[in-house]
């Protein structure tokens, strides 16, 4: 299992999974120009998940000053099948451990069950809910949960992903 910078080989695979019609009311919308952008960085990073289920994540943030990362448009292959957990946690190892991030955040549509549960057993915390504030792919608009989890709580926590990430961080990398 391995999450590494996407390539331009891999927008094909993204853009379909990032279109499944399951992932309309989940994700919001990005072209291929942006995502192709998203590659280029520096202020965001297109991230491919390469575990036992493909997936991707958007990451924004990377290259401000005061290390506010923003986690978007996550979306694996199988969901349910407890990869997205793994992805998260990859995620935030490379935001805490590789960015040097201060603060992670992420918002998702608040009848996301699925995704809110992963977000608190991950150690985020639900800072507060935006009513009817993105308008969804599919027409309707959603109330958005914010969510957000500071490099404090998330080494007190250490999570598995985060100790093996420290543990093989070259010398000289933010801890």
């Amino acid at each position: 299992m391995a999450l590494r910078a996407a390539g331009k080989a891999d927008l094909p695979r993204i853009l379909a999974l990032h279109e499944r019609a399951d992932y309309a009311a989940m994700i919001g919308a990005d072209d291929a120009q942006a995502l192709s952008r998203a590659i280029e960085g520096p202020q965001s990073q297109l991230l491919v998940w390469d575990g036992a289920t493909w997936g991707f994540a958007l990451l924004n943030g990377a290259d401000r000053a005061d290390r506010r990362i923003g986690i978007f448009r996550i979306a694996v292959e199988r969901a349910g099948s407890g990869e997205g957990r793994l992805l998260v946690d990859a995620l935030l190892a490379h935001a805490f451990h590789a960015l040097g991030a201060e603060r992670v955040w992420l918002d998702v549509a608040a009848d996301n069950l699925r995704a809110r549960h992963l977000y608190k057993r991950a150690g985020f915390t639900h800072e507060g809910t935006l009513r009817a504030h993105w308008l969804r792919r599919t027409g309707d608009r959603a109330d958005l949960a914010v969510y957000g989890l500071l490099r404090a709580e998330y080494l007190a926590a250490c999570p598995p992903a985060a100790a093996a990430v420290r543990a093989t961080q070259p010398a000289g990398a933010t801890p």
